[in-house]
């Protein structure tokens, strides 16, 4: 199985997206994260054009293991999270989710460990009689609440950049 990668460079006035079967591995990772030249060791990575991205369908959380914004400015790295489970009908959209914003590897590995975790919960919950609905309701709210923090993350970068 591959470790799939998301590139989206932006440019004065254009946004490009390329897709990567092994740019997620975490010899790749540690790489971009630990320069000063991440542009430099992305462009090493074998990417492929996304003809027409699908804007108004969004990005499919389940297949892309890490996202890439490349701007003049640097390179910003994000974890896909996808909070659907299998349960519940309607099944969630391969693009419900959100991008967490990392700067480490070992942060990284702790998001994607801490995430599996609670999906493991809500399904163990599921199974132990909780409503599937009320699972539902939970995975949601705690969608919303990393897409809040999310969103402070990147407010509180944007006073150092």
């Amino acid at each position: 199985m591959s470790e799939r990668a998301v590139a989206c460079v932006v440019g004065s006035s254009t946004v490009e997206w390329y897709r990567s079967g092994w740019g997620a591995r975490d010899g790749v990772l540690n790489s971009v994260l630990s320069t000063d030249h991440p542009i430099e060791e992305l462009a090493a990575i074998d990417w492929r054009p996304i003809p027409s991205f699908p804007e108004n369908r969004g990005l499919d959380m389940q297949t892309t293991e890490i996202v890439y914004q490349i701007r003049p400015c640097g390179v910003d790295v994000f974890v896909p999270l996808w909070f659907g489970t299998g349960l519940f009908d309607p099944p969630a959209e391969p693009t419900e989710g959100v991008l967490v914003p990392v700067s480490s590897l070992s942060e990284v590995r702790h998001l994607r460990r801490s995430h599996r975790g609670l999906k493991a919960e809500i399904l163990d919950a599921v199974s132990e009689g909780m409503n599937p609905a009320s699972a539902h309701a939970l995975s949601q709210q705690v969608s919303a609440l990393v897409r809040t923090v999310a969103v402070q993350f990147r407010r509180m970068a944007s006073i150092y950049t």
